[in-house]
């Protein structure tokens, strides 16, 4: 749910990051999320094929300097 993801955001802010961007693969294979609307159809079928993503999968964006991110 929005709230489950808005909840992981709210942790990784207070843990160093600057945010966390998030978008989840659908029943369809369509990615939604905040910043969907933003990625190209180049950007969605790079992520698909790369990351493998199937339905129900979610990808995060950490946003900060990388060695504070990649701690959460």
């Amino acid at each position: 749910s929005r709230k489950f993801f808005d909840g992981l955001g709210e942790y990784a802010v207070e843990h160093g990051a600057k945010g966390l961007a998030w978008v989840r693969v659908g029943e369809d294979g369509t990615l939604a999320g905040p910043i969907a609307k933003f990625l190209t159809e180049t950007d969605i079928k790079t992520l698909t094929e790369r990351l493998s993503l199937v339905p129900g999968d979610a990808v995060f964006f950490g946003a900060g300097e990388f060695d504070e991110v990649s701690k959460i």
